[in-house]
């Protein structure tokens, strides 16, 4: 793609790719995990601005920077029980749903 200069277009076949990978696995029953074999920054920041992260009482932000921050530790050792209990309520009561339900993917 970048041949044609056009990184946008790039990171944007890139992006629905990467979520059609998701949609695949989840369709699989493969247990998902907040990893780079499932997601990049620039999904999670996708799955933001599409709505996937709805403001709830325990975040206004519906878990949005949680996530990233989660995603963006070097070392995945260092997240606590709590922490990974937290990503797995995510991941299934928000990011799975919404990649299902997720017209685009079809």
């Amino acid at each position: 793609m970048q041949e044609f200069g056009r990184t946008d277009l790039h990171r944007q076949v890139t992006l629905y790719s990467d979520l059609f990978r998701l949609r695949a696995a989840i369709l699989n029953n493969t247990r998902i995990t907040l990893t780079s074999d499932f997601f990049s920054r620039a999904m999670i920041e996708y799955l933001n601005d599409e709505g996937a992260f709805t403001p709830d009482r325990w975040d206004a932000d519906g878990g949005y920077a949680f996530m990233l921050d989660m995603f963006n530790k070097r070392k995945k050792d260092e997240i606590t029980r709590p922490q990974l209990a937290r990503i797995t309520v995510l991941l299934n009561r928000k990011v799975i749903p919404f990649v299902l339900a997720d017209e685009s993917l079809g």
